[in-house]
């Protein structure tokens, strides 16, 4: 696990910052949910070992003004993994699975002012962690038995950006694509990447930094 001190720092003042909107303000400006699900295509390291899977975020935006909100977003990324093969003495395959859990914090900008009936457009980037978890299975390498149960937090960054449609004074329909970056540690990833090195060439060294890239279509409403 690799977690720096400028990253929790970061994380810790972007969460506090959310919090400090009073009630006054939150009277007068929008307080706004937003939840989306779509599909995520892994990219890097990620890709070598997972397929592109559903892709569920829901967040909170505190509005500052008009068009500048804080962002407080979290979500779940669902990959199917590479077929590892059964443990030893059994028939049939197992598939790996590799799952991003993240919460993170920042700020969301209007490209244009938001009208029921219209388009509008935003941008938004993040920072916070990422749980990458592998829940346990079993599989072989050669006649040793590997055991994967891989669950390590890192911290990660995004940025995205939203076009949709006000169908309402409270309600917005849209459509969504972001980036994600999560700085990991090969170290932490041994026995996924020795069971992957065992099946295919060329060998992998470990996950390090890895992307992955949500398309989704999402609802936001107005309060």
């Amino acid at each position: 696990m690799r977690i720096t001190r400028t990253a929790i720092g970061l994380f810790l003042g972007l969460v506090l910052l959310a919090g400090s909107v009073s009630p006054a303000a939150a009277q007068q400006k929008p307080i706004v949910f937003d939840a989306r699900g779509g599909w995520t295509v892994p990219a890097g390291d990620l890709a070598d070992v997972a397929e592109a899977g559903p892709s569920y975020n829901v967040g909170i935006n505190f509005g500052l003004t008009d068009r500048f909100m804080l962002r407080l977003d979290g979500g779940a990324d669902l990959y199917d993994g590479f077929d590892i093969g059964a443990p030893l003495g059994n028939e049939g395959v197992n598939e790996l699975e590799v799952q991003h859990f993240r919460l993170h914090a920042g700020a969301l900008y209007y490209l244009t002012r938001r009208q029921p009936g219209g388009f509008f457009a935003s941008v938004n980037g993040t920072a916070g962690f990422t749980n990458l978890s592998v829940p346990r299975t079993q599989t072989s390498v050669g006649t040793d038995a590997v055991e994967i149960d891989i669950s390590e937090l890192y911290p990660s960054a995004n940025v995205g950006a939203t076009a949709g449609y006000s169908v309402h004074e409270q309600v917005d329909v849209y459509l969504d694509a972001q980036a994600y970056g999560v700085f990991g540690d090969e170290a932490d990833t041994g026995d996924l990447t020795q069971v992957y090195n065992d099946r295919n060439d060329p060998d992998l060294d470990g996950l390090s930094t890895t992307y992955s890239f949500p398309v989704s279509v999402g609802l936001r409403l107005h309060f």
